[in-house]
C-alpha cells in the first residue's frame, strides 16, 4: 500500500507493461534488483526480467477508472472491486455493474469526477411553472419576500400540486400536468388559483393555463398562456387577451443559472374622457362636476420583466435573485426580487 491509501484503497492488481508491447496483469510476488516476480491472470507465477519492464502501473480500490468493452461500450465509475473473473463498478449513472474481464479490451486511469449539482427546482423559474413535471416524491419549498411560502409536491411522475399563501394577503393554489413528449419537448396545463384573507373585500381569480417546453431540466424555453378570471362581489369577469409568460434558463457553471421570467398581460377596458377633465367651484361657489363628452375602448399592456441568476448553495438548495421591471400605462418601476427554494 502506498502512502494516503487506507484499508478501503487496497491494491487489487498491477499492469506491468513490457517493451514487447506485452502487458501483464496480476499481483506482485517478489523482487529484487534484476527480476520481478509476477502472479499474472493468465499465465500463473512467473519471472520477468525488469529491463524488459517499460513501466507498471498500481490499480487500487476505489479507483476511477474507463473501462473499454470490446463491443465498444465504455464505462466510467469507480473500481469497487476484482476477482478472477469480473470487475465490479459503480458506474457513473449510480449503479453497479459486474463486468467479465473477457470482455474488457483497456482500463484506464482516470480523475475523480467533479460532482455536479443538478439544479433542484429545475420545474420552475422565479413564480411561473414549466412543463417539465417533478418526479413522483420529489417536492420543494420556496420563499420569497420572507412573506411568501409555498409547497409543491409530484403526487405521480405526471402531476404535481402546489399552493402556498402571501402573509397576510391571500393563499393560492397551482395544480399542473406535465408530459414528456419527444426528446427535450414537454407539454403541460395548468391553475393558478388564488383568494384574499380580507373579510369583506373577497376577491378571487386564477389563470387556466397551457405550457410547452424545449430543452432539458438544466437548459429550456417555455412558453405558456391562459386567460385570466376574476369574482369580485359576485361580479364575474375575464380578460380580452391571454395573459402570457416567456420564460427560460440557462446553466453558467456548477453553482450557477440564468434565469429570466417575463409575464405580458394585455387590458382592455374602457376610457372615459371629461371636459373639464376635473370638477370645479363656479363663481357662486357652486360645485360642477365634468361632463362625459366621450367613451373609447383602449388596451393597456402590464409586463413584468426579469433577469437574474439562480445560485446552487446545496445539492437541495437554491438562491434566486433578479431585478424585475414593472410596467404599465406608461410608467415603470424596477423592484428587487429574492426567494429560496429546498428540495425534499
Amino acid at each position: 500500500m502506498v502512502a494516503g491509501q487506507s484499508a478501503n484503497d487496497s491494491l487489487l492488481f498491477t499492469f506491468i507493461h513490457l517493451r514487447s508491447g506485452d502487458v501483464l496483469i496480476g499481483r506482485s510476488v517478489g523482487e529484487n534488483d534484476t527480476i520481478h516476480r509476477f502472479e499474472e491472470v493468465n499465465l500463473g507465477e512467473i519471472t520477468v526480467a525488469k529491463s524488459k519492464i517499460v513501466s507498471t502501473r498500481h490499480v487500487y480500490r476505489n479507483a476511477y477508472v474507463i473501462l473499454q468493452l470490446g463491443d465498444n461500450t465504455r464505462y466510467s465509475g469507480k473500481l469497487i472491486d476484482a476477482d478472477e473473473q469480473h470487475y465490479i463498478l459503480e458506474s457513473s449513472w449510480g449503479r453497479s455493474l459486474l463486468i467479465p474481464k473477457m470482455k474488457v479490451v483497456s482500463l484506464k486511469m482516470t480523475k475523480s469526477p467533479k460532482k455536479v449539482w443538478q439544479n433542484p427546482n429545475a420545474t420552475r423559474y422565479f413564480f411561473a411553472p414549466s412543463a417539465i413535471p417533478l418526479d413522483k416524491g420529489d417536492g420543494y419549498y420556496q420563499n420569497a419576500y420572507l412573506l411568501s411560502n409555498s409547497v409543491n409536491f409530484g403526487l405521480t411522475d405526471n402531476f404535481t400540486l402546489g399552493g402556498g399563501v402571501i402573509i397576510p394577503l391571500l393563499f393560492y393554489l397551482t395544480p399542473k400536468v406535465g408530459f414528456k413528449v419527444a426528446k427535450n419537448l414537454y407539454l403541460g396545463a395548468g391553475f393558478i388559483a388564488g383568494s384574499t384573507f380580507i373579510p369583506g373585500a373577497i376577491v378571487s381569480g386564477g389563470i387556466p393555463f397551457g405550457l410547452i417546453t424545449y430543452g432539458s431540466p438544466e437548459n429550456n424555453l417555455t412558453l405558456g398562456s391562459g386567460y385570466g378570471l376574476l369574482w369580485n362581489e359576485g361580479e364575474f369577469e375575464h380578460t380580452h387577451y391571454p395573459i402570457t409568460t416567456v420564460n427560460g434558463m440557462m446553466r453558467l457553471s456548477n453553482r450557477l443559472h440564468l434565469v429570466s421570467e417575463n409575464w405580458i398581460i394585455p387590458r382592455k377596458h374602457t376610457k372615459e374622457y371629461y371636459s373639464p377633465e376635473e370638477g370645479y367651484f363656479d363663481d357662486s361657489g357652486i360645485w360642477v362636476e365634468p361632463e362625459l363628452i366621450r367613451t373609447e375602448e383602449v388596451t393597456d399592456l402590464y409586463m413584468a420583466l426579469s433577469v437574474g441568476l439562480r445560485v446552487l448553495t446545496g445539492a437541495r438548495s437554491t438562491v434566486d435573485f433578479a431585478p424585475v421591471y414593472l410596467y404599465g400605462e406608461a410608467d415603470g418601476i424596477m423592484v428587487p426580487y429574492l426567494d429560496f427554494v429546498y428540495k425534499f
